[in-house]
């Protein structure tokens, strides 16, 4: 199972972030910026291959991250736990505080469309190291 993800430049940072999580980190993951796979973009497409449940939990995180809000407020607003503040928060729930998209699930025929470049590249890698040391 596989998902492909659009993260605009913006997001870079934070994408790397996601890709720190425990069950995402464990899959195989391919990053690769769209002007090296011939689109016309500046995003960055990342390919997550691996266990269903952490392509789910990669999809959720991309969504954005759920920001929970602390029990307790730290000076004049609200720390969560990504770290961000909102100062103008004060006793709001959870889904109160808007989740910020961090990358866009690429739909199947685009997924695939990219999937197949990335492998392709990573074919001619492999050629490329055999041929070197004549395999």
């Amino acid at each position: 199972m596989y998902a492909v993800f659009s993260v605009e430049k913006n997001n870079i940072g934070k994408a790397d972030e996601i890709l720190k999580d425990d069950a995402v980190s464990r899959q195989s993951i391919a990053i690769r910026d769209a002007s090296a796979l011939g689109v016309d973009s500046e995003n960055r497409y990342i390919l997550i291959e691996g266990n269903e449940q952490a392509i789910k939990r990669a999809e959720e995180l991309f969504k954005g991250i759920e920001e929970k809000l602390a029990e307790k407020e730290i000076g004049k607003g609200v720390k969560i736990e990504s770290g961000e503040e909102f100062p103008e928060a004060t006793e709001k729930k959870a889904e109160e505080v808007p989740k910020k998209e961090i990358g866009k699930k690429l739909p199947e025929k685009k997924a695939k469309e990219i999937y197949d470049k990335i492998k392709k590249e990573e074919e001619n890698v492999a050629e490329g190291v055999g041929f070197i040391f004549g395999e």
